[in-house]
């Protein structure tokens, strides 16, 4: 249980306890990919235990101490989880609405909560943001004229992206859990390395505007040993990088795959010089 602003007792769920797992995910700063090489658990397995239902405990236990939570916190963790176990089932809502003679509407599936979408919603303000801050620059969203055939010239001109840090696992399309950020050369693994740019960090929905791109390394977007990966549609690789311009005559690369799929293939930009 949480407790409210007024200090009165919130009743637990599912969903809650499943949205904290992922928070102390985040605080610990694992991916997906570090979360199963510490916890022995499979990334896919991992993912689905966050999405839905209430996690197995041993998943639970074992991914938080990989995420560093030590044992006082873990045995709140199991009460928690032995309370939301023995919780009913939450009852069917029937409609009590009074019957009419036309015929029932259609019916319609409920909104599914989903923390992406309110991530896509901030994203709409770190878009406006990001704009204004680039105000010199001439920015024009990617456009192909469907009625000419002529191949257009590199553009020289920026335009806007939109981040998408997004994993492929299975047949879904998961946020990660560690943000996409911009590094001073077209690699993997710059937090590491020591060519991450600070102060980049970014999740989807959050706007760039780039001028180039090169070719560094391949990467890819796909958790390639979960079931039914082959036949996800979102999975992605490519070697490009686009160069994202920003304040103080800085710049730095974001692989293309943790870019929106309407924003790949080059946006009729030049390869970058120098």
């Amino acid at each position: 249980m949480t407790d409210t602003s007024d200090g009165r007792r919130q009743i637990d769920s599912p969903e809650a306890f499943r949205a904290d797992l992922a928070e102390a995910l985040r605080r610990g700063n694992l991916s997906l990919r570090q979360a199963e090489k510490k916890s022995g658990w499979a990334k896919s397995t991992i993912a689905r235990a966050i999405k839905d239902g209430i996690p197995k405990l041993d998943l639970v236990i074992d991914v938080l101490t990989a995420a560093g939570v030590q044992a006082p916190e873990l045995e709140e963790w199991r009460a928690r989880h032995d309370r939301l176990v023995l919780l009913p089932p939450t009852p069917p809502v029937l409609d009590t609405a009074a019957p009419t003679d036309g015929p029932p509407p259609p019916r319609q599936r409920p909104p599914v909560r989903r923390r992406w979408l309110v991530l896509a919603g901030v994203g709409i303000l770190v878009i406006t943001a990001a704009l204004s801050v680039m105000v010199t620059f001439f920015v024009t969203e990617p456009t192909q004229d469907q009625s000419s055939t002529a191949v257009s010239p590199p553009s020289s001109r920026p335009v806007a992206i939109v981040v998408q840090n997004k994993v492929a696992i299975g047949t879904e399309l998961l946020e990660d859990f560690t943000p996409a950020y911009l590094s001073s050369k077209p690699i993997p693994f710059c937090g590491r390395d020591g060519c991450k740019l600070e102060d980049t960090d970014m999740s989807s929905g959050a706007a760039l505007v780039v001028d180039c791109f090169v070719f560094g390394a391949t990467m890819s977007n796909a958790d390639l040993s979960s079931e039914g990966i082959d036949r996800n549609p979102h999975k992605h690789s490519s070697s490009r990088w686009y160069r994202a311009l920003l304040p103080g005559d800085r710049s730095g690369y974001l692989a293309e795959v943790y870019v929106a799929p309407e924003y790949r293939g080059g946006l009729g930009l030049a390869e970058c010089r120098g």
